[in-house]
This record gives structure tokens, sequence and C-alpha cells, in this order.
């Protein structure tokens, strides 16, 4: 799927004054980011992101993950996104050596308790100025729209 893709600097304020994340959870760790697109991130990365959990083993031949207690569980799978998305963007950009605005959100959830989720920054619509933050949950590889609290809950945004 050819995306079509920017780049843009992230700075900490940003995610603060535009989104409500605590200034000292956040840690911006490039300099420049490539950005991509909503669709791509829930559609072309999320299924390639289950046969990457595959190929590791922490999903089973239907897909479905291996939850185990303090070992394979949600960080584990949001930190092995983010290293995956990582990579992913590597093949994706042809050469480019800018980031990729996919990280790894540990917050406070109103259903889960202590939850680690990928978070994106990503273009919203036609104009490369125009970005939102997405969450999505990597086990299930869908959509997550946290509340105000839930993000203001925010130990660590690492992007």
């Amino acid at each position: 799927m050819a995306t079509k893709r920017r780049f843009f600097s992230l700075d900490k304020r940003d995610l603060f004054e535009n989104y409500g994340i605590p200034l000292e959870a956040i840690h911006i760790c490039d300099k420049f980011y490539n950005l991509y697109t909503e669709r791509w991130f829930y559609e072309s990365y999320a299924g390639k992101l289950r046969g990457y959990f595959r190929k590791l083993k922490q999903v089973d031949w239907k897909g479905k993950w291996i939850y185990v207690t303090d070992s394979n569980d949600c960080e584990d799978a949001a930190i092995g996104g983010r290293a995956f998305a990582s990579s992913y963007n590597r093949k994706s950009a042809k050469g480019t050596t800018n980031g990729i605005p996919v990280g790894v959100f540990f917050y406070t959830s109103e259903q889960w308790g202590r939850h680690a989720i990928l978070c994106a920054l990503l273009r919203k619509g036609k104009y490369h100025n125009s970005k939102r933050l997405y969450f999505m949950e990597p086990i299930l590889r869908r959509r997550l729209n946290l509340t105000i609290k839930e993000v203001e809950s925010c130990t660590l945004c690492l992007i």
C-alpha cells in the first residue's frame, strides 16, 4: 500500500498542551518522524503486527494472544509492537532515517487498572500539519478511545 509520507519534529509541549499527557511522562526519542495515516496504523501496520507476534510465538495458530501474567502480557505486547513499528517503518519508508511516531503508553485504564498500549501521532485528513493522537490495544489490534482521566493518568509515553 503506497502511503504518502511527510516528516515532522515532535515537541513534548505539543503532547502536553494538545492532548493532556503529563509533561513528566513524555519521552521523545527521535529528532524527526515520518508521518503516517490512520489507515496505515490500523490496517497495514496492525495486520503485519499479528504476523510479527506469530513469529515470536506470542500468539497461537489462530492469531489469539497467549496471555501469561508478568511474562507475556500488556507491556510485552506494547513494547514488542513499538519495536516492530520501528522495523516496519524502515521497510515502508525505503531508506529514510526518520523515526516513527508510534510509542508505548502506560496509564491507568478505567476497565483494567494499570495497562500498557500503543499510541501513535498520525496525519488526520489530507494535510500534513493536521495531526492527532491515536491509541491501539496491541493484543487485539483494535482502536481505543481513552477518557480525559485515562490520558491524564499516563506515567510513560515513549515515542
